[in-house]
């Protein structure tokens, strides 16, 4: 039954790791700033770092 179960959650150690190690790519790039971009549901990159999915405000 796929619609009666929680959405999965990733621990909060994974998405930490994820975010250390996006920025010491971008350190190690020179980069100054890192732009993650999803809109409308859409794209993997804002859910990826923060788990829940990506939402409009309305």
């Amino acid at each position: 039954m796929i619609l009666g179960e929680a959405y999965p959650r990733f621990t909060a150690e994974e998405l930490r790791r994820r975010r250390e190690r996006l920025l010491e790519r971008a350190d190690a790039a020179g980069a100054d700033a890192v732009l993650v971009c999803g809109e409308n549901r859409s794209g993997t990159g804002v859910g990826w770092l923060t788990g829940p999915p990506v939402r409009c405000p309305r």
